[in-house]
C-alpha cells in the first residue's frame, strides 16, 4: 500500500491540463472484451508481508482462519539492495524465495497472488512523479520481470497455485496540486502482459490503472484486449479522516497529545462535508461496478482495511458494510493485512484506547479475539461453501 495526502485531491485527477505542463492523452486501444464472464473462482484471503519476511506461521495461521488466498508483495529492488547486488543479478535467488513460501501456500490448499510493489529498476528516485515513468529503463525494467516471474513459474505444477499476476501495486503520476493515471504505465501494459504470454498464455493478469488503487480510474476505462485480465481497485474510503485515523499527520504534529486529536472519528459519519454510509461507500464504487457490468470482467479488491485505534462500533460496521458491497458484486478480496504492520493486524488491541504514536512502546497482541477479526473470520466462512 502506498498512501500520501493527495489523495484527498484525487477528485481534481482529471483536471491536471490545468496544472503544470500540458501532458498528451494517448488515444484508447480498441478493446474486444469478452460477451460473457469469464472469471477464475471468487477467493477471500489476506495480503500478506514480503516474500522474504513471510513465514511458514503465519501462512498456517491465515489458513486456519479460513482464508483460501494470500496477495504476497514482491521487492525484489530492496532485496537488491540488502544484499548489495543488482537487481537482476539478485533476482534469481528472491525467486526462489518466492517460490518456497508459493510451496507453503499449496500445502494448505491456498492459491496464490504475485503482486508487483517494488520497481525493476535501479535508482529509480521518486516513483509517483513524471521523471520516473518518463525513464527510458523503466518499460524495459517490466517487461524483463515479469517475463522473468513467467518464467519462473510457468507449467502446471503452478496452474493449480497461482490465482494471478498483479502487475504493479497502485501506480500513480503526481503533477502539481493533483495526482493521476500515469498514462506511460497504461501504454506499455499491453507489452507486459505479451512478455507474460510467451511464457504462460492461461495465467490471469491483475490490472491497477491507478491512481494509486482508486475508483477513479474506471470512469471511461478501455478494457485492456487479453480477455484473462482481472480488474483490481484497493478501497480505503473514507480514507484521510477514518480509515487512516492517527496514521499520518500534518508536519507540524510532533507531539503525542497533538496527534490524538485526529482519533476517534466514527462511521457512519460526516467526513470531508460528506455523509459517509453504506450508501455513499455504494455510490462510490459505482464506477466499478459500471465496468464490471458492461465488459464482463472479474474484479478484485487486493487491499481495504481501518486501522485498529479507529472507534470499535464503527470498524465493525465499516468492514460489514464494505464485505456486504463486494460479496453482492462477487468481486474477491485480501484484507490488509495479516501479520504485516500492527495497526492493520486484526490480532491487536483495538479501539481509541489502543492509539499507537510513533515512538511508542510496541503494542501487545490481544489475549482474545478481536471484534474485527470476528467479522473477517465469518466472512471466510463462504469459502467453505465453494
Amino acid at each position: 500500500m502506498k498512501t500520501t495526502n493527495f489523495r484527498i485531491v484525487l477528485a481534481m485527477a482529471f483536471l491536471f491540463f490545468s496544472c503544470g505542463e500540458k501532458r498528451e492523452v494517448p488515444e484508447p486501444e480498441t478493446a474486444n472484451p469478452p460477451t460473457t464472464l469469464v472469471s477464475p473462482a471468487q477467493v477471500r484471503g489476506f495480503m500478506v508481508s514480503d516474500a522474504k519476511d513471510f513465514d511458514r506461521n503465519a501462512l498456517n495461521a491465515a489458513a486456519e482462519w479460513g482464508a483460501n488466498i494470500i496477495r504476497i508483495p514482491i521487492h525484489p529492488d530492496k532485496f537488491a539492495q540488502i544484499n548489495q547486488r543488482g537487481i537482476w543479478d539478485a533476482l534469481p535467488a528472491y525467486l526462489d524465495i518466492l517460490a518456497e513460501r508459493i510451496q507453503w501456500a499449496r500445502e494448505k490448499n491456498m492459491k496464490v497472488i504475485i503482486d508487483l510493489h517494488g520497481v525493476p529498476v535501479e535508482n529509480p528516485g521518486d516513483i509517483s512523479q513524471p521523471t520516473f515513468w518518463n525513464n527510458p529503463e523503466v518499460k524495459p525494467g517490466f517487461i524483463r520481470i515479469w517475463k522473468e516471474i513467467a518464467t519462473k513459474f510457468k507449467g502446471s505444477s503452478y496452474d493449480d497455485i497461482i490465482w494471478g499476476y498483479d502487475l504493479y501495486n497502485e501506480p500513480v503520476e503526481k503533477v502539481p496540486n493533483t495526482a493521476h493515471i500515469p498514462f506511460k504505465w497504461r501504454e506499455m501494459v499491453p507489452e507486459i502482459i505479451s512478455a507474460i504470454r510467451e511464457m504462460d498464455s492461461d495465467v490471469w493478469i491483475i490490472y491497477e490503472p491507478g491512481p494509486w488503487g482508486e475508483v477513479l480510474g474506471y470512469k471511461d476505462l478501455t478494457p485492456l484486449e487479453d480477455e484473462r485480465v482481472i480488474y483490481s481497485i484497493h478501497y480505503y474510503k473514507p480514507q484521510d479522516s477514518f480509515t487512516h485515523q492517527g496514521v499520518y499527520f500534518p508536519s507540524d504534529v510532533t507531539t503525542r497529545e497533538q496527534a490524538q486529536q485526529y482519533i476517534g472519528k466514527t462511521y457512519p459519519g460526516v467526513h470531508e462535508n460528506t455523509t459517509w454510509n453504506k450508501e455513499k461507500m455504494e455510490e462510490s464504487m459505482a464506477p466499478v461496478v459500471a465496468f464490471q457490468k458492461k465488459h464482463n470482467v472479474p474484479i478484485l479488491v487486493g487491499e481495504f482495511s481501518v486501522v485498529r485505534w479507529a472507534p470499535v462500533e464503527s470498524s465493525k460496521q465499516w468492514l460489514t458494510d464494505v464485505i456486504d458491497i463486494f460479496e453482492k458484486n462477487n468481486w474477491s478480496w485480501c484484507y490488509h493485512a495479516f501479520r504485516e504492520w500492527h495497526g492493520w493486524d486484526l490480532e491487536y488491541k483495538e479501539g481509541t484506547g489502543e492509539f499507537w504514536f510513533r515512538g511508542d512502546p510496541y503494542p501487545e497482541r490481544s489475549q482474545t479475539e478481536t471484534e474485527r477479526a470476528k467479522i473477517i473470520r465469518k466472512a471466510f466462512q463462504k469459502n467453505k461453501a465453494q
